[in-house]
């Protein structure tokens, strides 16, 4: 299937048994992965990838059917003899070059299809030897064919180009073996470190030139390169499964996904070619009424306009905006699951944090001690020893807090009450640390105090000794993204958790977000979400952000689930609509700018599509673009369209 038919085929109706996003999808997978006869995939050998390639660049039976219909073309010219001996030199001409878009012509009209590139093409050459013009018909049917080649190759080799950037194949196997990775090498497979420590380059991933420094315990992926130090690494996967090969993978998939653009650019492309058709109509009809040219002249200029009616270019230019677009943020460590998450980026309106792991960190810090009965360091000292057998997140803020080594053997009797507190004995003196509730529940009366926050209160002996005030650490970069993602359009922005109000107002208040809501227990955060969604334009986008995708399943409510931090999920995207590698919250605002951008640029090149096909029907009306002349026009302005949608100034 040459590229002609293969645009043809992206607008179709679906299929009996399938739906129609299905269909659009396989469409464009089939216009993207196999561009006509010219490119084929070919089988990968072991340890390879599979990839596309062209079979001969030009195509060897198309250089042996362009020759012979060149030279069969010069004879009908050049060598004197009878008319009829010259038109059927042109005909077999015409017949040899274009076979193929005559029998795809034949296939669309029987299936009452009329806007391909077929079509139009060959009921204006059939016109054109009617008229007695077959010279220009087999010119203008030779330069088509060269053009949908030399389209087929640069769109080939535009994706290539821009998939084959993100490869990454080690050539030795994988084994669980465990390496050395010292300065000046590459991580082979996604790996643990063991021991020792680091620091790399993770720019192949993150997007980000800045080093990182790693330890044991952290993950590393394939493609991280070690500036610094040396480290043990343990394998965690093959490189077929690391986490830059899904990345690469998710681009190249992800394109596949007609956006909402698309979808609507392929129900008016009807349209259009039957507008184109109904004007060169117009014109036909008028020339000979309105100047002293006869109809012959006004069906000639009006072949052209009809030939020129499918907007092929414009179809194939659209995906390859967003593909590169995604390609683009794919530098930049953002991997968008499809190009429609990409469009939908583009209209982000409000943000919905999660508060775990986005805007606060999981660690807390002790801002402060309130203690009557004892000096602030005996009292840090004593809930540090009463937290020791604990490892919940307060706990650990406490002991890192107090700094100092811990003496085991002096707690006796250690209960742990997960979520509430702890209940220790220290050389026979009950020590309660909890929260409030935990503190009441055993008898123990709290005075009354107004300080936000999350408290961790201590009693002695069943009397209230005092309380460590924490408060949970925050993101650096949650503070300015804020002001960025007013200025990238968004109009709302709140937060969203399972903790206390005063934990949740203090967070917010420290970050600069209005609206949250708090004490949000798991089977009401959908509700929650939905309700903001039903308050914004239906239009308009609401994207709901995590560290932890897999921890609540909100995609019927929000429009995107974006992911941050990405890396610590160890080789794994998710499933998210957007995965963000890196932790840094102002990503989020530069994709969303950058988005924007995208959708900008598709929506200037479909209308610099139109308009070009509009100039090129009106100096075929004035006159000015025989049939020959147009279709190469045509065929430029495609080839043109199709390279700057992925120019570098514009990504």
């Amino acid at each position: 299937m040459k590229l002609g038919q293969t645009l043809s085929a992206l607008i179709k109706k679906p299929a009996d048994g399938k739906t129609a996003e299905e269909k659009n999808n396989n469409n464009f997978k089939e216009l993207l992965a196999h561009y006509g006869k010219s490119a084929k995939k070919t089988p990968p050998e072991e340890g390879e990838k599979e990839s596309l390639k062209f079979d001969f660049l030009p195509k060897f039976t198309l250089i042996i059917r362009f020759v012979a219909s060149l030279i069969l073309l010069l004879v009908a010219v050049l060598v004197s003899m009878p008319d009829m001996g010259a038109v059927a030199l042109l005909i077999i001409a015409a017949a040899i070059i274009g076979y193929d878009i005559v029998i795809r012509a034949i296939e669309d009209t029987k299936e009452q299809y009329f806007s391909s590139e077929a079509l139009p093409l060959i009921t204006a050459a059939i016109i054109s030897f009617c008229l007695g013009r077959g010279v220009e018909a087999v010119v203008a049917l030779m330069l088509l064919r060269l053009g949908f080649e030399a389209r087929d190759y640069a769109a080939l080799r535009i994706r290539g180009a821009l998939s084959e950037e993100f490869d990454f194949f080690p050539e030795e196997e994988f084994s669980e073996e465990i390496r050395e990775f010292s300065e000046g090498d590459t991580a082979a497979f996604d790996s643990i470190i063991e021991k020792g420590i680091c620091t790399a380059d993770l720019s192949f991933i993150t997007g980000d030139r800045a080093s990182v420094s790693l330890k044991a315990g952290d993950f590393i992926p394939a493609g991280a390169k070690c500036l610094d130090g040396q480290a043990s690494l343990k394998p965690l996967a093959a490189a077929k499964d690391s986490l830059a090969e899904q990345m690469s993978e998710t681009l190249k998939n992800g394109s596949e996904v007609l956006t909402q653009t698309e979808e609507r650019l392929r129900k008016i492309s009807n349209y259009f070619a039957l507008s184109t058709v109904a004007l060169a109509i117009i014109i036909t009809a008028l020339i000979p009424v309105l100047t002293d040219l006869g109809f012959a002249e006004g069906l000639w200029r009006g072949i052209t306009i009809i030939a020129i009616a499918s907007p092929g270019a414009i179809i194939l230019s659209v995906p390859f905006a967003y593909y590169a677009s995604m390609a683009a943020a794919r530098r930049q460590g953002i991997v968008y699951s499809t190009a429609k998450s990409l469009e939908k980026m583009s209209r982000l309106n409000s943000v919905v944090f999660e508060k775990k792991g986005t805007l606060t960190q999981k660690d807390f810090i002790v801002s402060d001690i309130k203690t009557d009965k004892m000096d602030p360091a005996t009292f840090l000292k004593v809930a540090a020893h009463a937290q020791a057998g604990a490892d919940d997140p307060v706990a650990i803020a406490i002991k890192a807090a107090y700094g100092e080594e811990l003496s085991p053997e002096l707690i006796q009797d250690f209960v742990e009450y997960k979520g509430r507190g702890v209940s220790v004995s220290v050389e026979g003196i009950n020590i309660l640390l909890g929260n409030e509730l935990f503190l009441s529940e055993n008898r123990v009366s709290l005075p009354k105090f107004s300080e936000e926050g999350y408290a961790a209160h201590m009693s002695v002996n069943g009397i209230y000794a005092g309380r460590i005030i924490l408060n949970e650490h925050l993101n650096p970069s949650a503070p300015p993204v804020m002001e960025k993602l007013k200025a990238a359009g968004v109009e709302r922005i709140a937060m969203i958790s399972g903790d206390s109000r005063e934990r949740d107002s203090v967070v917010a208040g420290g970050i600069g977000i209005e609206e949250y809501v708090a004490e949000c227990k798991p089977e009401d955060r959908l509700r929650r979400i939905k309700e903001m969604k039903a308050r914004i334009d239906s239009k308009s986008t609401l994207a709901y952000v995590t560290a932890f995708p897999a921890e609540f399943n909100l995609s019927d409510g929000a429009d995107l689930t974006l992911s941050v931090n990405g890396l610590a999920h160890e080789g794994s995207l998710g499933n998210s609509d957007v995965t963000f590698m890196r932790s840094n919250l102002e990503t989020i605002a530069d994709a969303a700018k950058s988005a924007f951008g995208a959708r900008r640029r598709v929506l200037i090149l479909i209308s610099a599509g139109a308009a070009v096909k509009l100039t090129i029907a009106a100096l075929a009306a004035f006159g000015f673009a025989p049939l020959w002349f147009g279709v190469t026009l045509d065929m430029c302005a495609s080839l043109a369209l199709l390279i700057d949608s992925i120019s570098p100034r514009r990504i």
